[in-house]
């Protein structure tokens, strides 16, 4: 039977895909160039000449006669004039073509995710590197941090964000001043005393819902029968555009994981450690239960406490897939 994969991690699956399988990312490319130039060249040339040469000559002769007597004879000669004009033109052309068709075509396969990842789980499987683990291997600490294992379990529909939501959506509801109106009448009659109003606890309880929310990463809870895992997932990696994780709620599915954590009997893992002051909001939410029973006992149905861990034993694991 083909397994259904509801989420997939595609970088994990693409990283230890390529380590194990030598695989890689595939596409397909077509090219397809037309390159055509046509080119006229056209030149006009002319050129004009112009000459002129003008030559003059004197010459002056002194010389004795036998009688010794001087004579003086000038000579003037030679006076020339040329002129010369003349005109050239030409005319040069060329035409040029060239017309070419380049088609490259080429044709790889791509690999969905579903195919990399049923290849991916088969090689693991094949070099052993999963564990197929139950319950008892959980309690009796039969796995080891960094374990790569498999396992049955139905989601719980444990969330914290989810239960943020229910309380801040119920105290919306109503006229905020109304609700403290509540803390002051009950302030009267047993003279308790609450530090917060109903304004303080909600602007609390948003901003906590807000860290919890960030980086689209949510921490999911799977029960086996006598134990737990707490599986960090990111919701852009669920099989739809836009799911919704707990439509799977309560439905027994599989999870292939890489184990981060493992909490014994007495230990815990904590849900809120993404908020990186898990210490005081757990503080915080202890602080408003009476504010909670309040509006619980004046009729306005709201959480009486939020969950904020889970007891071991149990794993803390990061999700590689989740199928049916």
């Amino acid at each position: 039977m083909i397994s259904m994969p509801i989420y997939l991690n595609k970088m994990l699956i693409q990283d230890l895909h390529s380590i194990l399988i030598n695989g890689y990312l595939q596409s397909t490319s077509i090219k397809y160039i037309t390159d055509k130039t046509d080119s006229v060249k056209l030149q006009k040339g002319m050129e004009k000449r112009c000459r002129n040469e003008d030559t003059y000559s004197k010459k002056k002769n002194k010389f004795h006669n036998r009688e010794k007597s001087t004579c003086n004879k000038d000579k003037e000669s030679l006076s020339i004039e040329c002129n010369s004009l003349s005109d050239e033109s030409n005319i040069m052309g060329s035409l040029d073509g060239k017309n070419t068709n380049i088609r490259e075509f080429g044709i790889t396969k791509i690999y969905t995710t579903f195919h990399l990842f049923h290849n991916l789980k088969n090689m693991m499987m094949n070099q052993n590197m999963i564990k197929q683990i139950t319950e008892k291997d959980i309690i009796n600490n039969n796995i080891e941090c960094g374990d790569y294992v498999e396992f049955e379990a139905n989601m719980d529909p444990i969330c914290v964000v989810s239960q943020l939501n229910c309380i801040v959506d119920t105290m919306e509801c109503y006229d905020i001043n109304k609700l403290d109106n509540l803390l002051q009448e009950k302030s009267k009659l047993d003279e308790s005393h609450f530090m917060n109003n109903y304004n303080v606890v909600l602007k609390e309880l948003k901003n906590l819902n807000e860290n919890l929310k960030s980086y689209n990463t949510r921490d999911i809870v799977v029960r086996l029968k006598n134990c737990s895992g707490v599986l960090t997932i990111n919701t852009n990696n669920f099989s739809e555009e836009n799911p919704y994780m707990y439509d799977m709620a309560y439905c027994n599915c599989k999870i292939l994981c890489k184990v981060v954590k493992i909490a014994k009997s007495q230990d815990k893992i904590d849900l809120l450690r993404k908020t990186r002051m898990s210490g005081y909001y757990n503080k915080f939410l202890k602080s408003i239960a009476p504010h909670l029973k309040l509006l619980n006992d004046n009729d306005i149905i709201t959480l009486n406490n939020i969950i904020t861990s889970i007891d071991g034993p149990a794993i803390q694991a990061l999700p590689i897939a989740i199928y049916v």
